[in-house]
């Protein structure tokens, strides 16, 4: 990209995806007024983004994704609150706190912020974007609690958190969040006890909490999420037995409850999934030479040291 990119003031899409760009985004980029839709993803453009994105006030769609850029997300963003729609900076250098100015772009619905470096807490105006869909804030150096504000986003279908530093409790706010359709908050730091209203969230398709240090019992109330195809509760710290009411889970395709503390043995009805329903994959620390937990259908593993795959940057 040039300079002379910005003398086509009538341009309304400019789609220059999965090509050998390099260098950096023109400062003169701001000069199209009229740019509608903006994809430069797939390149190897580097640099920062130009502040001056924030002036194209009828810019929809930003895919920047798959690029070198590196730096923050420009304050200047907060301009294109009455028009953009997807921004997506994913797969890239990009770092620091996030600006809090990202909560008035409100008519936003598709945020993907994943595969960066961004770092710091995520700002609780987060739940200003009541029209997102999808929020992606996965692999990256987020730190503190996960924010409760997030259970205002009515619409959300996806929520993707995993691959960060969050600490403390699963917010119970979230568990009203009944349009939710995947959850990930795995490889993080948090623990203590998963809400017994978790069953709120009663049209996830995929939840996954591994890799935590989540403890207690696993609640029955689980089993009441009956749109469930992939649970994830692995590598944490779950005691006591494996609720049977995990067996009317009659949808389940994948269930990992490796590297817990369970004992006990795996209940019939749910071993009777893996036999004649979609269940494929079952997994306790059945293996070894005197396991605690027994079952006749599941794939055994030996309880192996929890060990995080975070690390300090």
């Amino acid at each position: 990209l040039t300079s002379a990119i910005g003398r086509m003031y009538s341009l309304k899409e400019l789609h220059l995806a999965n090509n050998l760009l390099g260098e950096s985004i023109p400062h003169s980029i701001g000069t199209l007024h009229s740019l509608k839709h903006l994809d430069l993803s797939g390149n190897s453009i580097q640099g920062t983004i130009p502040y001056e994105l924030g002036q194209l006030k009828e810019l929809s769609s930003l895919n920047l994704s798959w690029n070198l850029l590196v730096g923050p997300i420009p304050h200047e963003f907060s301009e294109l609150r009455d028009t953009l729609m997807t921004l997506d900076v994913s797969h890239n250098n990009l770092g620091g706190p996030l600006v809090v100015e990202l909560g008035s772009i409100t008519y936003l619905t598709i945020l993907r912020l994943n595969d960066n470096h961004f770092s710091g807490e995520v700002p609780t105006e987060i739940g200003d974007l009541i029209h997102l869909e999808e929020l992606r804030l996965n692999n990256n150096d987020f730190r503190g609690t996960l924010p409760a504000e997030i259970s205002n986003l009515n619409g959300l279908d996806s929520l993707n958190v995993a691959n960060n530093y969050f600490e403390g409790e699963f917010p119970p706010e979230w568990t009203s969040m009944a349009g939710l359709l995947e959850l990930d908050i795995s490889s993080n730091e948090l623990k203590g006890k998963i809400p017994i209203f978790i069953d709120g969230m009663k049209n996830l398709r995929s939840l996954n909490m591994a890799h935590n240090d989540f403890s207690s019992s696993i609640p029955s109330e689980l089993g009441s999420l009956y749109k469930l195809e992939y649970l994830y509760l692995d590598d944490n710290e779950f005691e006591s037995s494996v609720p049977k009411e995990l067996g009317e889970l009659t949808n389940i395709k994948k269930m990992a409850l490796h590297n817990n503390y369970l004992t006990g043995q795996v209940d019939d009805h749910i071993c009777k999934l893996a036999d004649e329903l979609f269940l494929t994959q079952l997994s306790v620390d059945c293996g070894g030479e005197m396991p605690e937990i027994f079952c006749d259908c599941c794939i055994c593993h030996d309880h192996e040291p929890i060990v995080h795959l975070n690390t300090e940057p």
